[in-house]
């Protein structure tokens, strides 16, 4: 990153001059997307500083998914700023960590520099990087549809923009089961894991991308940039092409599920643009392919180990739908999943005709198909993360479409499609579920402050524990946790 921001490179721009008053006029050039950017990292850095970790007097609060994915990140970065290096899995102790774990690994780096634990880093990290999101989505949108008023449109989509898990909301309160603010505190009106009709399985870009998953923080943006680039750079650029290659090789520590959709929709962006009729198409395919070598020690590992348990294979359906249901309820079941940008979608290819539709509507198409016909790991709720990337497909056609319509048009529709990803945010800003009691909490710093680095501990098989706050090993956790690394969890659950 150092070299390209400073150093001249033959083929490549001139580095710009890294001061304040060249940021500044940067800022007054495109004043829309920086403006957007700051929203986004102010956002999602403010609601997690606000309670990604806050103690009330119950215990510990971390966020709205404290029973999920961010002590999991938690007991990564900080196993590996106490030694744990090369990395064995913190929470199935002898075994290596074959997980897309770069993210936390960058945590773990920035922490030690700060003199930190990780989770103000993951704080600050997380808001920078959806800040970065909001810059590529939105130049990305602009060189494929040439309007800036779409652009803008489509990042406040990709950041705001979700299904409608907000029909769950309306029902509760009709059933009388409490006040708005008080389901609002205690559900995630975006996506659930509650039984009964409608089900609500998909989840917005910043329900589960931004706030607690940091592989899809930091790989979403990576993935969006290598298409970038690709689009400035096929058939005039050979520098480009070669810098996107590396970029995609090296997104697959960062994100498991988003390495080989780069590889898929570069290739459906050469066949929209008949690449292959551009002087020097071979020469550029090399380019970008060449630097693939850089992933495979990230790849085939984690690759053999799902392909041993059976974790990979071909399906009949996303597993999360109920397809068992029919497909009248299928069809509703993706229709208010994937909501309002679906339909700005479907409406943008079959009315407006916008610039780059034929790759826009392959990318959506895509992403859709992956997940119903392709399974990736022990749970079947990760393949959520290709629905996702076709949020953003859909958020660049449906910016296409309101472009010409009034800024209240614009406005009430985007409205209409933020409802369950605000409601999201709010549950994530405000619930108070206790991740550790206070307890454990102290039983966490006294292990972090006393025990040896590295060192292992029996525990139960509970998905928090005060050792993942610690950053040392457990023996055994939540079973689907290792499942889904492929390595089976049922010989050491007896042996405990």
């Amino acid at each position: 990153s150092l070299v390209l921001a400073v150093v001249p490179l033959p083929r490549l721009a001139p580095p710009p001059v890294l001061d304040s008053r060249g940021a500044l006029d940067a800022v007054r050039r495109e004043r829309t997307p920086f403006i957007l950017a700051a929203f986004a990292a102010v956002a999602v850095g403010g609601i997690l500083a606000a309670n990604v970790w806050r103690e009330i007097p119950g215990g510990w609060v971390s966020g709205g998914w404290n029973w999920s994915d961010f002590l999991v990140h938690v007991a990564i970065g900080e196993s590996l700023a106490q030694g744990n290096f090369p990395p064995e899995v913190p929470y199935f102790a002898g075994v290596p960590l074959t997980y897309h774990w770069f993210a936390d690994f960058h945590g773990a780096l920035a922490a030690l520099l700060a003199g930190s634990h990780v989770i103000p880093v993951f704080m600050v990290t997380n808001g920078i990087m959806a800040g970065a999101l909001a810059l590529v989505a939105w130049e990305l949108a602009r060189t494929l549809t040439g309007s800036r008023r779409a652009a803008t449109l489509a990042t406040i989509l990709v950041l705001v923009g979700g299904g409608m898990g907000w029909i769950r909301l309306v029902i509760d309160v009709g059933a009388g089961t409490g006040s708005p603010w008080d389901l609002v505190q205690a559900h995630p009106y975006d996506n659930t894991w509650e039984p009964g009709w409608p089900y609500f399985k998909i989840a917005s870009i910043l329900g589960t991308g931004l706030f607690p998953h940091r592989a899809t923080a930091f790989g979403l943006p990576g993935l969006l940039s290598v298409l970038l680039l690709v689009r400035v750079s096929l058939g005039r650029r050979p520098a480009g092409m070669a810098l996107a290659g590396v970029l995609a090789a090296l997104l697959a520590p960062f994100h498991f599920y988003f390495f080989p959709a780069t590889y898929l929709l570069v290739l459906l962006y050469a066949a929209a643009r008949r690449a292959w009729r551009r002087a020097g198409w071979l020469r550029d395919a090399a380019l970008f392919l060449a630097p693939m070598v850089l992933a495979l020690p990230f790849v085939l590992g984690p690759a053999l180990l799902q392909g041993e348990r059976g974790s990979i294979r071909l399906v009949q359906g996303w597993g999360e739908a109920p397809f068992e249901e029919g497909a009248g309820a299928v069809v509703f079941f993706y229709l208010t999943n994937l909501g309002l940008p679906l339909l700005l979608g479907v409406l943008a290819v079959v009315v407006a005709r916008p610039p780059g539709r034929t790759f826009l509507a392959a990318w959506a198409l895509a992403m859709f198909l992956v997940p119903n016909l392709v399974m990736a790991g022990a749970v079947e709720f990760d393949m959520n993360k290709y629905f996702q990337l076709m949020f953003v497909a859909l958020a660049i056609l449906g910016g296409w479409l309101l472009r010409r319509r009034r800024l209240a048009v614009a406005g009430l529709v985007v409205a209409a499609a933020a409802i369950s990803p605000v409601l999201v945010a709010t549950w994530h800003a405000v619930s108070t579920p206790v991740a550790l009691s206070a307890g454990q909490e102290r039983a966490a710093q006294w292990i972090l402050a006393t025990t040896p680095q590295r060192s292992v501990f029996v525990t139960d098989a509970f998905i928090n524990s005060p050792v993942d706050y610690a950053g040392r090993l457990l023996i055994s956790t939540f079973g689907p946790y290792a499942a889904n690394l492929g390595y089976d969890p049922a010989p050491r659950e007896a042996d405990i």
